[in-house]
């Protein structure tokens, strides 16, 4: 019930979700939980006994913030929660729609204190991540971004979609502050590989087409890894149900984005294909980020579609034209790679360095590019 965040004793952990959080703790993570505090339910005994601090959003209601004891009860239910689970992380939903705002005011005091009292929680509990997950009303700017440590932008990780809708995103939005999800399950060798038998095929990976595992659709794993790699990285499905062969590959690719994480983070994106709809899933989709000091990038390039095997060469940009810079291509990349200027970086351009598709609908790339 939203609005009701106390434990229940008949449900879900019966009262014992600290005992559930302990283990978790031991097993070497972070105990987080998933909360909605602007949004209080028809049912909610507090909508009940204090009328006067909500304002109606039918079928719900939010706290009218701008009323000092309902701003001191919602801070105090996050910090009670924060204190009581000692939470790592805490994501913050918001799933309705914006009401009208009857003062005229257009919600901007109502953002005020809203803002205000994320930074005294923040303030209070620096060691607490903070996530913003504003997706259903998609309330998410750069000012909002000021206020929590990240925001999650939609509840779908299917990668395609989410690489579609970072398209629209990063042309606002900072990327290293947005997180992704790779939703990864394995049954193991179940679709045989062209050429191969089912046995001699390698483990179907398996990915959601949306926010749930009906229906699923199957992966290539660095595909899925790659998609999740351009931003904030974050795991969901069954990593220890994966094979052996499975989690090395995927440890891999962890050792690469936490070699790149701190660049990731203070990157600028630049759009290397140009923005379409979710449902466009062929075609190409190419990033590059960018530390804009020292110019290196880092270009993620993702194939969709089984159409056309054209691996084209991506322009670069914001390189130093007379710079010398290092290309290499993969995140196990060897050798020394190759020395390239920065002019012909952004005028030739570089190959993703892709296969042909061999019936494989989405494939990616990722290449470092440093200069000397």
């Amino acid at each position: 019930q939203a609005g009701d965040w106390r434990e229940k004793k008949v449900a879900a952990f019966r009262g014992h979700m600290n005992r559930f959080a302990d283990e978790v703790r031991k097993a070497g993570l972070g105990f987080g939980i998933w909360m909605e505090p602007e949004r209080i339910g028809p049912e909610a005994p507090i909508l009940k006994e204090r009328p006067e601090w909500f304002v109606p959003v039918p079928p719900s209601a939010r706290v009218d913030l701008e009323k000092p004891a309902a701003y001191a009860w919602l801070r105090g239910e996050i910090w009670r929660l924060v204190e009581t689970y000692k939470l790592a992380w805490m994501k913050l939903d918001f799933n309705y729609e914006c009401d009208c705002d009857q003062t005229g005011a257009e919600l901007s005091r109502y953002s005020d204190k809203w803002h205000a009292m994320l930074d005294d929680i923040r303030k209070s509990y620096p060691r607490t991540f903070f996530e913003g997950c504003s997706s259903g009303a998609l309330r998410l700017d750069l000012g909002f971004l000021q206020h929590v440590d990240n925001h999650f932008p939609s509840d779908t990780v299917n990668p395609v979609d989410v690489l579609r809708i970072c398209q629209g995103a990063f042309l606002r939005l900072p990327p290293g502050r947005l997180s992704r999800w790779a939703a990864l399950r394995s049954p193991g060798p179940v679709v045989p590989r062209y050429t191969l038998r089912t046995a001699d095929s390698p483990p179907t990976i398996l990915t959601p087409t949306s926010a749930g595992w009906e229906p699923s659709e199957t992966v290539d794993l660095d595909f899925a890894m790659l998609g999740a790699m351009s931003g904030m990285l974050g795991f969901s499905g069954d990593l220890a149900g994966m094979p052996a062969t499975v989690r090395k590959r995927i440890a891999e690719h962890v050792v690469f984005f936490k070699r790149w994480r701190r660049f990731l983070a203070k990157s600028v994106a630049h759009l290397l294909s140009p923005p379409e709809l979710m449902t466009v899933r062929d075609g190409w989709v190419v990033f590059q980020f960018q530390d804009t000091a020292s110019t290196d990038s880092i270009v993620f390039a993702y194939r969709l579609g089984l159409t056309g095997q054209a691996d084209p060469a991506w322009c670069l940009r914001g390189l130093v034209p007379g710079a010398r810079y290092r290309v290499k291509h993969g995140i196990d990349a060897r050798g020394k790679g190759r020395i390239m200027k920065g002019r012909e970086l952004m005028q030739d351009g570089i190959q993703a360095g892709l296969p042909a598709n061999m019936g494989r609908k989405f494939l990616a790339a990722v290449c470092v590019v440093e200069r000397m």
